[in-house]
């Protein structure tokens, strides 16, 4: 059987010039950003700004003021039993005690001074032994108290306790007695007492009178041709005639024994 296959001609392309570019048209949208690229190298560092200006001058960090004159700026109140400080002032090594108030521990209320304690008390009739002031220096290891009964005593812990005036004419010690029965000055011995208990001094340290140990007095001393200015009533020791002269009526009389 034969089969016939027809086969079109091929079509005839009519081939022209290329024209002319024609005219550039439109930008298009922005496309998506790029993927960030490396950081480059630290540039070397800029030249120092000018000084800026002085600021304020620092203030307190903590500062109290009371709204109204009756107004109490600040209340510290002690727990149940409080044994600790109520307040301390501390050195900058926070350790060293400046200034402080103590425990309310009755009955007395104390102050303490760079470690050193003012007691001021008491609170009640039965305080009436207790001290009102005390005053205490660690270095000299001397206690000054002021208290009712007694109105001063002073521990000098073997230091010497000195009374100064320095000009006019009062008194360095003065005692106003509230009472007929009370007995001015005391001085009590220690036991196995050897120094003196009383001594009167010239400007120059020299022994006037003295109270020794064993309570035996001891007038001014000196010789017959340096006899202390006649005084009537006077009395010294005469170191020539190993006697006693009082001041008579008119001149140093000596005593004798009969």
């Amino acid at each position: 059987m034969n089969v016939t296959v027809s086969v079109p001609a091929a079509p005839v392309v009519d081939v022209k010039a290329i024209g002319p570019e024609g005219p550039t048209g439109p930008q298009g949208p922005q496309g998506p950003p790029g993927a960030t690229g490396a950081t480059g190298a630290t540039g070397p560092p800029g030249a120092t700004g000018p000084q800026g200006a002085t600021g304020p001058a620092p203030t307190s960090p903590f500062v109290i003021t009371s709204g109204a004159a009756a107004q109490i700026p600040l209340t510290v109140k002690a727990a149940a039993g409080q044994t600790a400080d109520l307040f301390d002032i501390l050195a900058s090594d926070g350790v060293t005690k400046l200034f402080g108030f103590g425990p309310p521990a009755s009955p007395l209320r104390q102050m303490i001074f760079n470690g050193s304690n003012l007691l001021i008390g008491g609170t009640s009739p039965s305080d009436f032994w207790e001290p009102l002031l005390r005053l205490y220096s660690s270095g000299y290891n001397m206690t000054t108290t002021f208290k009712q009964g007694s109105a001063m005593e002073i521990d000098c812990g073997g230091a010497a306790v000195v009374f100064a005036n320095d000009s006019g004419s009062n008194q360095p010690i003065k005692f106003n007695l509230g009472g007929a029965a009370q007995i001015p000055i005391q001085v009590t011995a220690a036991a196995s007492q050897t120094a003196d208990l009383l001594q009167l001094l010239a400007s120059g340290g020299a022994v006037l009178v003295k109270v020794n140990a064993a309570g035996v007095v001891f007038p001014v001393q000196a010789p017959t041709a340096s006899a202390p200015a006649y005084v009537k009533g006077g009395v010294y020791f005469d170191t020539t005639l190993n006697k006693l002269r009082v001041g008579g009526a008119t001149a140093w009389e000596t005593v004798t024994s009969s």
